[in-house]
Protein backbone atom coordinates (compact mmCIF):
# COMPACT_ATOMS: atom_id res chain seq x y z
CA UNK A 1 0.00 0.00 0.00
CA UNK A 2 1.24 3.59 -0.87
CA UNK A 3 3.16 5.25 2.12
CA UNK A 4 0.74 8.11 2.20
CA UNK A 5 -2.13 6.44 3.47
CA UNK A 6 -2.20 5.81 6.80
CA UNK A 7 -4.48 3.04 8.79
CA UNK A 8 -5.60 2.66 12.00
CA UNK A 9 -8.04 0.85 13.68
CA UNK A 10 -10.17 2.53 16.37
CA UNK A 11 -11.82 1.00 19.46
CA UNK A 12 -14.42 2.54 21.30
CA UNK A 13 -14.90 0.60 24.74
CA UNK A 14 -19.26 1.95 25.97
CA UNK A 15 -19.00 3.73 28.94
CA UNK A 16 -22.70 5.08 28.78
CA UNK A 17 -25.26 3.47 26.40
CA UNK A 18 -24.56 4.41 22.90
CA UNK A 19 -27.71 5.04 20.89
CA UNK A 20 -28.06 5.90 16.89
CA UNK A 21 -31.38 6.12 16.03
CA UNK A 22 -32.63 4.21 12.38
CA UNK A 23 -35.87 6.62 12.30
CA UNK A 24 -37.82 3.80 13.32
CA UNK A 25 -39.80 3.34 16.82
CA UNK A 26 -41.84 0.25 18.16
CA UNK A 27 -45.01 0.91 19.52
CA UNK A 28 -46.97 -0.81 22.27
CA UNK A 29 -48.47 -3.58 19.71
CA UNK A 30 -44.93 -4.49 18.68
CA UNK A 31 -43.19 -5.97 21.90
CA UNK A 32 -43.86 -7.59 24.82
CA UNK A 33 -42.80 -7.51 28.21
CA UNK A 34 -41.67 -10.66 29.24
CA UNK A 35 -39.98 -12.13 32.75
CA UNK A 36 -36.78 -11.42 33.94
CA UNK A 37 -37.34 -7.96 32.93
CA UNK A 38 -36.71 -8.44 29.33
CA UNK A 39 -38.60 -6.85 26.18
CA UNK A 40 -39.56 -9.06 23.10
CA UNK A 41 -39.39 -7.33 20.06
CA UNK A 42 -41.70 -8.76 17.94
CA UNK A 43 -41.38 -9.96 13.89
CA UNK A 44 -44.74 -8.69 12.24
CA UNK A 45 -44.32 -10.96 9.00
CA UNK A 46 -44.38 -14.33 11.59
CA UNK A 47 -47.18 -12.52 13.90
CA UNK A 48 -49.17 -12.48 10.46
CA UNK A 49 -48.27 -15.95 9.56
CA UNK A 50 -48.99 -17.14 13.06
CA UNK A 51 -52.32 -15.46 12.92
CA UNK A 52 -53.10 -16.84 10.09
CA UNK A 53 -52.58 -20.01 10.86
CA UNK A 54 -54.90 -19.71 13.72
CA UNK A 55 -57.67 -18.24 11.82
CA UNK A 56 -57.27 -15.10 14.10
CA UNK A 57 -56.74 -12.67 10.71
CA UNK A 58 -59.79 -10.27 11.53
CA UNK A 59 -59.09 -10.30 15.56
CA UNK A 60 -55.75 -9.21 15.09
CA UNK A 61 -56.15 -6.56 12.19
CA UNK A 62 -58.93 -4.60 14.69
CA UNK A 63 -56.72 -4.89 17.39
CA UNK A 64 -53.69 -3.21 15.43
CA UNK A 65 -56.46 -0.14 14.61
CA UNK A 66 -57.41 -0.37 17.92
CA UNK A 67 -56.06 2.37 20.58
CA UNK A 68 -57.73 0.72 23.85
CA UNK A 69 -54.71 -2.14 24.82
CA UNK A 70 -51.37 -3.44 24.21
CA UNK A 71 -49.91 -6.61 22.84
CA UNK A 72 -49.67 -8.26 26.08
CA UNK A 73 -52.66 -7.13 27.45
CA UNK A 74 -54.50 -8.58 24.16
CA UNK A 75 -52.58 -11.79 24.30
CA UNK A 76 -53.48 -12.54 27.75
CA UNK A 77 -56.96 -12.16 26.09
CA UNK A 78 -57.01 -14.91 23.75
CA UNK A 79 -54.66 -16.66 25.35
CA UNK A 80 -52.42 -16.86 22.75
CA UNK A 81 -49.59 -15.27 24.43
CA UNK A 82 -46.87 -18.20 25.72
CA UNK A 83 -47.55 -19.26 21.56
CA UNK A 84 -46.51 -15.58 20.46
CA UNK A 85 -43.48 -15.49 22.78
CA UNK A 86 -41.97 -18.96 21.46
CA UNK A 87 -42.46 -18.17 17.82
CA UNK A 88 -42.85 -14.72 17.01
CA UNK A 89 -40.47 -12.82 18.97
CA UNK A 90 -37.52 -11.54 17.11
CA UNK A 91 -35.01 -10.53 19.29
CA UNK A 92 -35.04 -9.44 23.36
CA UNK A 93 -33.74 -7.18 24.86
CA UNK A 94 -32.87 -6.83 28.72
CA UNK A 95 -35.42 -3.74 30.52
CA UNK A 96 -31.96 -2.22 32.38
CA UNK A 97 -33.38 0.23 34.89
CA UNK A 98 -36.06 1.48 33.25
CA UNK A 99 -39.33 2.11 35.06
CA UNK A 100 -42.23 3.25 32.78
CA UNK A 101 -45.46 4.84 34.35
CA UNK A 102 -48.68 4.50 31.93
CA UNK A 103 -48.79 6.58 29.01
CA UNK A 104 -46.80 6.81 25.31
CA UNK A 105 -44.72 3.74 25.37
CA UNK A 106 -42.88 3.92 22.28
CA UNK A 107 -39.34 1.95 21.88
CA UNK A 108 -37.16 4.11 19.42
CA UNK A 109 -35.12 1.51 17.46
CA UNK A 110 -31.22 1.32 16.27
CA UNK A 111 -29.24 1.45 13.07
CA UNK A 112 -29.12 -2.23 12.25
CA UNK A 113 -27.74 -3.53 9.15
CA UNK A 114 -29.05 -6.30 6.36
CA UNK A 115 -28.45 -8.45 8.85
CA UNK A 116 -30.53 -7.12 11.51
CA UNK A 117 -27.11 -6.56 13.04
CA UNK A 118 -26.45 -3.15 15.41
CA UNK A 119 -23.79 -0.86 13.98
CA UNK A 120 -22.52 2.38 13.86
CA UNK A 121 -22.61 4.40 10.48
CA UNK A 122 -19.32 5.86 9.44
CA UNK A 123 -21.23 9.37 8.86
CA UNK A 124 -21.56 9.69 12.71
CA UNK A 125 -18.19 8.32 13.49
CA UNK A 126 -16.64 11.44 11.31
CA UNK A 127 -19.13 13.58 12.38
CA UNK A 128 -18.11 13.04 15.62
CA UNK A 129 -14.18 13.28 14.67
CA UNK A 130 -14.78 16.58 12.82
CA UNK A 131 -16.53 18.58 15.18
CA UNK A 132 -13.78 17.98 18.09
CA UNK A 133 -11.17 18.54 15.50
CA UNK A 134 -13.09 21.92 14.90
CA UNK A 135 -13.04 22.60 18.59
CA UNK A 136 -9.50 22.06 18.78
CA UNK A 137 -9.06 24.42 15.90
CA UNK A 138 -10.92 27.23 18.10
CA UNK A 139 -8.93 26.23 21.16
CA UNK A 140 -5.70 26.42 19.45
CA UNK A 141 -5.80 30.03 17.40
CA UNK A 142 -7.50 33.35 19.13
CA UNK A 143 -7.43 34.68 16.11
CA UNK A 144 -9.70 32.43 14.26
CA UNK A 145 -11.59 32.30 17.34
CA UNK A 146 -12.25 35.84 17.48
CA UNK A 147 -13.20 35.92 13.54
CA UNK A 148 -15.78 33.54 14.34
CA UNK A 149 -17.22 35.06 17.39
CA UNK A 150 -17.59 38.33 15.21
CA UNK A 151 -19.53 36.08 12.86
CA UNK A 152 -21.35 34.61 15.20
CA UNK A 153 -22.75 37.66 16.66
CA UNK A 154 -23.47 39.20 13.35
CA UNK A 155 -25.34 35.70 12.27
CA UNK A 156 -27.53 36.40 15.58
CA UNK A 157 -28.55 39.96 15.55
CA UNK A 158 -30.07 39.20 12.07
CA UNK A 159 -31.41 35.41 12.32
CA UNK A 160 -35.41 35.77 11.51
CA UNK A 161 -35.64 32.11 10.70
CA UNK A 162 -35.05 29.69 13.51
CA UNK A 163 -34.36 26.75 10.64
CA UNK A 164 -30.97 28.71 9.85
CA UNK A 165 -30.14 29.81 12.97
CA UNK A 166 -25.88 29.73 12.69
CA UNK A 167 -25.96 28.43 9.56
CA UNK A 168 -24.20 31.25 8.27
CA UNK A 169 -21.87 30.85 10.45
CA UNK A 170 -21.48 27.60 10.38
CA UNK A 171 -20.70 27.37 6.83
CA UNK A 172 -17.74 30.37 7.00
CA UNK A 173 -16.55 28.77 10.47
CA UNK A 174 -16.10 25.21 8.42
CA UNK A 175 -14.23 27.07 5.41
CA UNK A 176 -11.67 28.69 7.46
CA UNK A 177 -11.05 25.69 9.35
CA UNK A 178 -11.26 23.17 6.97
CA UNK A 179 -11.57 24.18 2.84
CA UNK A 180 -7.57 24.61 2.35
CA UNK A 181 -6.79 22.61 -0.52
CA UNK A 182 -7.22 24.88 -3.09
CA UNK A 183 -8.16 22.48 -6.12
CA UNK A 184 -8.02 24.30 -9.67
CA UNK A 185 -11.02 25.23 -11.28
CA UNK A 186 -12.76 25.44 -8.03
CA UNK A 187 -13.90 28.37 -5.01
CA UNK A 188 -12.01 28.59 -1.88
CA UNK A 189 -15.06 27.97 0.06
CA UNK A 190 -16.25 24.58 -2.08
CA UNK A 191 -16.51 21.60 -0.47
CA UNK A 192 -14.22 19.70 -2.46
CA UNK A 193 -11.59 21.60 -0.87
CA UNK A 194 -12.24 20.21 2.61
CA UNK A 195 -9.03 18.28 4.45
CA UNK A 196 -11.37 16.15 6.09
CA UNK A 197 -11.95 14.03 2.23
CA UNK A 198 -8.20 12.59 3.49
CA UNK A 199 -9.79 11.26 6.50
CA UNK A 200 -11.83 8.17 5.96
CA UNK A 201 -13.93 6.45 8.24
CA UNK A 202 -15.75 3.35 7.96
CA UNK A 203 -18.75 2.11 9.26
CA UNK A 204 -18.21 -0.07 12.63
CA UNK A 205 -18.05 -3.59 12.73
CA UNK A 206 -21.37 -5.54 13.48
CA UNK A 207 -22.49 -6.01 16.68
CA UNK A 208 -24.18 -8.75 18.26
CA UNK A 209 -28.14 -8.01 18.81
CA UNK A 210 -27.20 -9.65 22.51
CA UNK A 211 -24.84 -6.12 23.26
CA UNK A 212 -28.29 -4.20 23.51
CA UNK A 213 -30.23 -2.52 26.14
CA UNK A 214 -33.16 -0.40 26.36
CA UNK A 215 -32.07 2.55 27.96
CA UNK A 216 -34.60 4.81 29.50
CA UNK A 217 -34.33 8.54 29.11
CA UNK A 218 -33.02 10.26 32.24
CA UNK A 219 -32.68 14.51 33.13
CA UNK A 220 -30.42 15.33 35.46
CA UNK A 221 -30.40 18.81 37.40
CA UNK A 222 -27.15 20.55 38.47
CA UNK A 223 -28.24 20.25 41.72
CA UNK A 224 -27.94 16.14 41.19
CA UNK A 225 -32.19 15.87 41.08
CA UNK A 226 -33.21 13.38 38.41
CA UNK A 227 -36.51 12.79 36.43
CA UNK A 228 -36.88 9.54 34.54
CA UNK A 229 -39.12 10.20 31.07
CA UNK A 230 -41.06 8.06 29.33
CA UNK A 231 -38.97 7.39 26.71
CA UNK A 232 -36.66 3.84 25.55
CA UNK A 233 -33.99 3.75 23.20
CA UNK A 234 -32.51 0.72 21.82
CA UNK A 235 -28.55 1.16 22.92
CA UNK A 236 -25.32 -0.45 23.14
CA UNK A 237 -24.65 -1.64 26.60
CA UNK A 238 -21.75 -0.40 28.83
CA UNK A 239 -18.92 -2.54 27.97
CA UNK A 240 -19.57 -2.64 23.94
CA UNK A 241 -16.73 -2.34 22.05
CA UNK A 242 -17.34 -0.19 18.65
CA UNK A 243 -15.07 -1.29 15.95
CA UNK A 244 -13.93 0.70 12.78
CA UNK A 245 -11.38 1.56 10.70
CA UNK A 246 -9.56 5.15 10.00
CA UNK A 247 -7.63 5.92 6.67
CA UNK A 248 -5.58 9.06 6.44
CA UNK A 249 -4.49 10.43 3.33
CA UNK A 250 -1.16 12.23 3.85
CA UNK A 251 -1.89 13.79 0.29
CA UNK A 252 -4.95 15.87 1.30
CA UNK A 253 -4.66 15.79 5.17
CA UNK A 254 -1.76 15.99 7.56
CA UNK A 255 -3.18 14.53 10.70
CA UNK A 256 -1.92 11.94 12.81
CA UNK A 257 -2.62 9.66 14.98
CA UNK A 258 -1.59 11.73 17.52
CA UNK A 259 -3.19 14.82 16.39
CA UNK A 260 -6.60 13.65 17.05
CA UNK A 261 -5.59 12.12 20.56
CA UNK A 262 -4.64 15.31 21.60
CA UNK A 263 -7.50 16.92 19.86
CA UNK A 264 -10.16 14.60 21.72
CA UNK A 265 -8.10 15.46 25.18
CA UNK A 266 -8.45 19.41 24.85
CA UNK A 267 -12.15 19.23 23.96
CA UNK A 268 -12.35 17.39 27.17
CA UNK A 269 -10.77 19.64 29.18
CA UNK A 270 -13.05 22.30 28.10
CA UNK A 271 -16.40 20.17 28.42
CA UNK A 272 -15.14 19.71 31.53
CA UNK A 273 -14.23 22.71 32.63
CA UNK A 274 -17.13 24.89 30.67
CA UNK A 275 -20.09 22.26 31.36
CA UNK A 276 -19.82 18.97 33.26
CA UNK A 277 -18.24 21.10 36.72
CA UNK A 278 -21.75 22.69 37.05
CA UNK A 279 -23.14 19.23 38.05
CA UNK A 280 -23.27 18.19 41.41
CA UNK A 281 -22.04 14.44 41.86
CA UNK A 282 -20.78 14.35 38.01
CA UNK A 283 -16.87 13.19 37.33
CA UNK A 284 -14.93 14.83 34.85
CA UNK A 285 -14.00 13.45 31.60
CA UNK A 286 -11.17 11.25 31.70
CA UNK A 287 -9.50 12.24 28.15
CA UNK A 288 -9.87 10.43 25.57
CA UNK A 289 -13.03 10.00 25.66
CA UNK A 290 -16.00 10.68 23.34
CA UNK A 291 -19.92 11.37 23.09
CA UNK A 292 -21.32 9.44 20.45
CA UNK A 293 -24.54 9.00 18.56
CA UNK A 294 -28.44 10.84 20.27
CA UNK A 295 -29.67 11.73 23.17
CA UNK A 296 -26.23 12.89 24.13
CA UNK A 297 -27.23 16.65 25.01
CA UNK A 298 -26.37 19.27 21.78
CA UNK A 299 -22.81 20.75 23.35
CA UNK A 300 -21.26 17.34 22.56
CA UNK A 301 -22.24 18.06 19.11
CA UNK A 302 -21.27 21.40 18.63
CA UNK A 303 -18.14 24.48 19.32
CA UNK A 304 -20.36 26.63 21.71
CA UNK A 305 -17.81 27.02 24.24
CA UNK A 306 -14.59 26.01 22.72
CA UNK A 307 -15.66 29.15 21.00
CA UNK A 308 -16.83 31.30 23.69
CA UNK A 309 -15.51 30.45 26.96
CA UNK A 310 -18.16 29.48 29.77
CA UNK A 311 -19.79 33.42 30.53
CA UNK A 312 -20.50 34.43 26.73
CA UNK A 313 -21.22 31.01 26.24
CA UNK A 314 -24.05 30.54 28.61
CA UNK A 315 -25.36 33.78 27.22
CA UNK A 316 -24.93 32.36 24.01
CA UNK A 317 -26.45 29.60 24.04
CA UNK A 318 -29.86 31.22 25.55
CA UNK A 319 -30.49 33.43 23.18
CA UNK A 320 -30.30 30.14 20.66
CA UNK A 321 -32.24 28.72 22.71
CA UNK A 322 -34.68 31.28 22.37
CA UNK A 323 -34.11 32.49 18.48
CA UNK A 324 -34.81 28.48 17.78
CA UNK A 325 -38.13 28.85 19.49
CA UNK A 326 -37.47 25.82 22.22
CA UNK A 327 -40.55 25.22 24.25
CA UNK A 328 -40.70 27.77 27.24
CA UNK A 329 -41.42 25.15 29.79
CA UNK A 330 -37.96 23.87 29.35
CA UNK A 331 -36.78 26.96 31.33
CA UNK A 332 -34.04 28.05 29.59
CA UNK A 333 -34.56 31.44 30.42
CA UNK A 334 -33.08 30.16 34.14
CA UNK A 335 -29.95 29.30 32.85
CA UNK A 336 -27.81 32.35 33.03
CA UNK A 337 -29.01 32.49 36.92
CA UNK A 338 -27.73 28.78 37.28
CA UNK A 339 -24.69 29.66 35.08
CA UNK A 340 -24.62 26.44 32.81
CA UNK A 341 -26.84 25.71 29.76
CA UNK A 342 -28.33 23.69 29.07
CA UNK A 343 -29.26 23.29 32.55
CA UNK A 344 -30.20 19.66 31.65
CA UNK A 345 -27.32 16.65 31.57
CA UNK A 346 -28.70 14.09 29.32
CA UNK A 347 -28.51 10.18 30.84
CA UNK A 348 -29.30 7.29 31.83
CA UNK A 349 -29.56 4.15 34.42
CA UNK A 350 -28.08 1.16 34.36
CA UNK A 351 -26.98 -1.41 37.00
CA UNK A 352 -27.89 1.10 39.58
CA UNK A 353 -25.35 4.18 38.22
CA UNK A 354 -26.43 7.08 36.59
CA UNK A 355 -24.41 7.29 32.91
CA UNK A 356 -23.88 10.02 30.61
CA UNK A 357 -25.75 8.57 27.19
CA UNK A 358 -22.81 8.65 24.34
CA UNK A 359 -19.91 8.35 26.56
CA UNK A 360 -17.12 5.99 25.14
CA UNK A 361 -13.07 5.50 25.53
CA UNK A 362 -11.48 5.59 22.72
CA UNK A 363 -8.55 3.61 21.48
CA UNK A 364 -6.62 4.00 18.37
CA UNK A 365 -4.03 1.25 17.00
Amino acid sequence: MKEFLKHYKVILTVRGPVFVGSGREFSKKEYLFLPDKRVGIIDMQKMYRFMAQKGRIRQFEDFMLSGWADLGRWLDDERLKPEVERQCVAYTLEMGDASLERGRRQIMACMKDAMDNPYIPGSTLKGMLRNILAADCLLQDSSLRQNVQRELEQDLSQTRNRKQCLSRTVRGMEAKIFRKLNREHTKPHDAVNDILSGLVVSDSEPIPLQQLVLAQKVERKIDGTEKPLNLLRESLRPGTEIKFSLTIDGNLCTLTKDDILQAIARFDEDYSDNFLEAYYGVDRLQPPQVYVGGGAGFLSKTVLYPLLGKKAGVETAVEIFDKTRVPREHKHREDKRLGVSPHILKCTRYKGQTLQMGLCDVMIE
